[in-house]
């Protein structure tokens, strides 16, 4: 679920004109196993029932670049959960904090975060 603001590592891509702190686990999958990354989504429709929408495959960007190439593929599946979205805007959960966390907080989080680790090491 790359379009929710989770604790797990991420990159800051564009999604709606504005950076979002986003998973970067499938791109990394991707760039890492030469997995196919198959974008889906399921749609609730008439009589309470649902449509589950496969879309074509991307073709992930491998230059050889391993951290550009991780910021692009995670932008390339931003940009299509951004456009699957855009189809049926009222079925994404707008209520979720998409947005919250931004450099500033992230940096702090981490920062507690490291600290922690060294007084459970101790």
């Amino acid at each position: 679920m790359i379009d929710q603001d989770t604790k797990v590592k991420g990159l800051f891509v564009d999604f709606y004109g504005k950076k979002a702190y986003t998973p970067m686990g499938v791109a990394r999958l991707a760039l890492e196993t030469d997995a196919v990354v198959v974008p889906m989504a399921t749609t609730r429709i008439a009589d309470s029932r649902y449509r589950f929408t496969i879309y074509p495959a991307l073709e992930t960007i491998k230059t050889g670049d391993y951290e550009k190439d991780l910021y692009a593929n995670t932008q390339l599946e931003t940009d299509v959960m951004e456009q699957i979205i855009r189809e049926t805007p009222t079925q994404w959960v707008w209520m979720h904090r998409r947005w919250k966390t931004t450099p500033e907080n992230l940096k702090i989080y981490l920062e507690r975060r490291a600290l922690e680790k060294q007084k459970q090491a101790k």
